[in-house]
């Protein structure tokens, strides 16, 4: 929880300082870092371990997310990402990464972003970001029916929490073919988590 990010991050660190040059604790330190602390830190920690692990998946994929922003931190992110999926191409987190960075919220995805974040919730859809990404996806394609029926399990799930409330909201502007509704619902939803996650990541000693 963002209440112990602070608290989380501080026995991370402490932690792994003790291991010096171990590559597990290395990698828990700078994915650590990487959520909820220094993210240029996190990214020289995640070179040094990609060379000695060049083809890690994992290390790939958070090297990924820590790219910067523009069209360069777009590129940089797509290769790590493109690399990541040659090293494991059944990987979900992989996939919804890749898709991601098109912003489905924002715009239509290309075909081979759609086709990876279709992939992404064939083999992981018990993911609820996965599920409302690909129903965001699919209503910019205007394919709201699809949308409808991917939304349907979350919003219904007994134990889904805030996840499957939000759903059930998308699941009937996508049944009533409100398409400018529900993409304006996802966007106002990502943009009060971006506030989140950055107030959150202000309060953090070494942000």
């Amino acid at each position: 929880p963002e209440s112990r990010s602070a608290a989380a991050l501080a026995d991370v660190r402490t932690r792994a300082a003790q291991f010096p040059g171990d590559p597990l604790a290395g990698k828990a330190l700078a994915l650590a870092e990487l959520q909820t602390g220094n993210r240029e830190e996190a990214r020289q920690m995640l070179e040094r371990l990609l060379a000695a692990s060049p083809d890690d998946p994992d290390l790939l994929r958070w090297r990924a997310m820590a790219s910067g922003p523009g069209a360069a931190g777009f590129q940089d992110a797509r290769t790590h990402l493109t690399r990541a999926f040659t090293a494991a191409p059944n990987d979900w987190r992989t996939l919804h990464a890749y898709a991601r960075l098109f912003q489905p919220v924002r715009q239509p995805l290309p075909t081979h972003a759609m086709n990876a974040l279709l992939r992404a919730h064939e083999l992981a859809p018990q993911v609820s970001e996965v599920v409302l990404d690909t129903a965001v996806a699919l209503t910019q394609a205007g394919r709201l029916p699809e949308a409808a029926v991917v939304l349907e399990p979350l919003a219904w799930s007994p134990h889904g929490g805030p996840a499957a409330s939000f759903a059930q909201t998308l699941l009937q502007l996508a049944r009533s073919g409100d398409r400018a509704g529900l993409l304006a619902a996802a966007l106002e939803q990502q943009q009060k988590a971006q506030a989140r996650s950055a107030a959150a990541r202000a309060r953090l000693p070494g942000a």
